[in-house]
């Protein structure tokens, strides 16, 4: 019964399964790690998985099934993914700086998250083929799973084309935290603070950029071992461009610093990513 109200406020994603045009991706909103991922393509497929978890839940007494997991994300499954000469999906991750009553820039060192086995778009329960969460992989990933994402050029992406996909990502950031800044309900800056989040997205076969999700509890871990001077030069970006606005607000040039570009102000609009 609970699912079926859930599918009435879904007509879109019913239509579509019912008529086989799209894929679907279920996530458990509060799990991480890609250990709840299913994807689908079928109602009876979703309906199947969901009441999995509910007896999974109902048997373990400390928990850990679908009556503790309460809430689901659902997104479009995308079609045709940038593969490259790897031929393993993979995503984008960018950490972004929310800084003070807010000031967001965007980290140009991202990094690309690979699949731990080449794609296979007809072999959904294959999550190896399918997710890119290289936490899911080990503690530390190794060089071929996580790779810098200016370096997708060796692996056959033209500069001009990543270029263009690092100006959308800057888009999507700064209109995330435009809607965001206008609702403080749900979202406050604070004066004096900084938080880093770790943006997620997805390229398409035309370079198109997705946003999968934020994290707001970014796992730095992700890098691995031979990636650890770009995590930390993360966190010297961090302090010249929070402590310093902080400290030294009347003197910081904000194009000092090429790391992270200002994708967003609340006191300087044309100071936002084109």
């Amino acid at each position: 019964r609970l699912l079926d109200e859930a599918l009435n406020d879904l007509p879109e994603m019913v239509e579509s399964l019912r008529a086989g045009t799209a894929t679907w991706v279920l996530k458990g909103s509060l799990v991480d790690r890609a250990s709840d991922m299913l994807i689908f393509n079928s109602i009876d497929r979703l309906q199947s998985h969901l009441r999995k978890k509910w007896d999974d839940g109902a048997e373990d007494d400390e928990g850990g099934g679908l009556a503790e997991v309460r809430e689901w994300v659902v997104q479009r499954y995308i079609d045709a993914p940038l593969l490259l000469d790897t031929g393993r999906k993979f995503h984008v991750r960018a950490y972004v700086l929310a800084v003070g009553d807010l000031e967001v820039y965007v980290y140009r060192p991202m990094l690309a998250l690979f699949a731990k086995e080449s794609y296979s778009r007809e072999e959904i329960g294959n999550l190896a083929s399918h997710t890119t969460n290289t936490c899911s992989q080990g503690d530390s990933p190794d060089a071929t799973s996580v790779q810098l994402f200016w370096d997708l050029e060796k692996r056959g992406a033209p500069q001009d084309r990543l270029e263009d996909a690092y100006g959308q990502i800057k888009a999507i950031v700064a209109e995330t935290f435009t809607a965001l800044s206008s609702e403080p309900t749900v979202f406050q800056a604070r004066r004096n603070l900084f938080e880093i989040f770790g943006f997620d997205f997805m390229l398409d076969s035309s370079y198109r950029v997705w946003l999968l999700e934020a994290n707001s509890f970014p796992d730095f871990k992700q890098s691995g071992d031979h990636l650890t001077n770009t995590i930390l030069d993360l966190f010297d970006c961090t302090i010249s461009r929070a402590l310093d606005a902080v400290l030294f607000r009347d003197t910081i040039d904000d194009d000092d610093d090429e790391r992270a570009a200002l994708v967003f102000s609340v006191t300087s609009s044309d100071k936002s990513a084109g």
